[in-house]
């Protein structure tokens, strides 16, 4: 009875594992690509100062700017003649025709499809006057990869669960099913009635608990050990621990202790 115990402990320890995984995972794709989605800065270029001034103004408070830089075109011009080494003249610095820039940084998890779709709305409120150099093709490229991973972690978890539900119960049917001679041989030589009872409460109790405790535990060590970048709270290990009563009441329902 103790090796069919420990059997279905390290079965399921291994489960929720594997449920932890799932979770971080997660934290780890989804950092990526919402990093991925904002790593690349929107630029944008225009030979009327004015039109920046006013697209900041509209762009003050919105979570999803992080930053920004504004380069005038005399600035511009000042760096070329520094980076190729021309004569600084005065129709160069302000006569040249090279347009402002405004470099603007988006928030890593906060530029959705939502707060894209209206940053470029208020640019072409602008007018024509503002150029856009952004890769669009690279963004949506990261985006669905995104919300792919969203999605998939909508369910994922969930459907894991039941898998642990699932075969917590086959594994509790099946070690009670060959516990049975061993309590008929300790019924015949007198031994206590409610001792089944107490044993199979005492076995739920450390097959519902032991796994998900020492996955937690390790968590907290590797945290520890090598910063880890994920986080695992107690509650998405405590669904893993709810699959595995919900197991258990299956089977204290079907009669299954009474028979033995």
């Amino acid at each position: 009875m103790r090796r069919g115990l420990l059997l279905q402990s390290v079965i399921l320890l291994l489960m929720m594992l594997i449920l932890a995984g799932l979770h971080c995972g997660y934290q780890y794709l989804k950092d990526r690509y919402e990093t991925a989605v904002s790593a690349q800065p929107v630029v944008l270029f225009s030979t009327d100062l004015t039109h920046f001034e006013a697209l900041l103004e509209q762009l003050e408070n919105k979570p999803y700017i992080a930053s920004y830089s504004l380069v005038s075109n005399a600035d511009i011009a000042e760096s070329l003649i520094k980076t190729y080494n021309l004569m600084p003249t005065e129709e160069l610095l302000y006569d040249s025709g090279l347009p402002h820039m405004l470099t603007l940084r988006t928030m890593p998890g906060s530029f959705d499809r939502v707060a894209h779709d209206e940053l470029m709305a208020l640019i072409k409120y602008q007018g024509a006057a503002i150029e856009v150099e952004y890769n669009e093709t690279l963004y949506r490229h990261y985006l669905r990869r995104l919300i792919a991973v969203n999605n998939a972690y909508t369910y994922a978890p969930w459907l894991w669960c039941g898998f642990i539900c699932i075969v917590a119960l086959f594994l509790r049917l099946y070690f009670l099913h060959r516990s049975q001679g061993f309590w008929k041989v300790y019924q015949a030589a007198g031994g206590h009635q409610g001792m089944k009872t107490r044993s199979f409460v005492i076995d739920t109790l450390w097959l519902c608990t032991t796994p998900a405790a020492l996955t937690f535990l390790a968590y907290c060590l590797l945290k520890m050990r090598y910063q880890l970048e994920c986080t695992l709270e107690p509650l998405n290990l405590l669904y893993g621990v709810a699959a595995c009563i919900l197991a258990t009441l299956i089977v204290a329902t079907t009669g299954a202790i009474k028979k033995l």
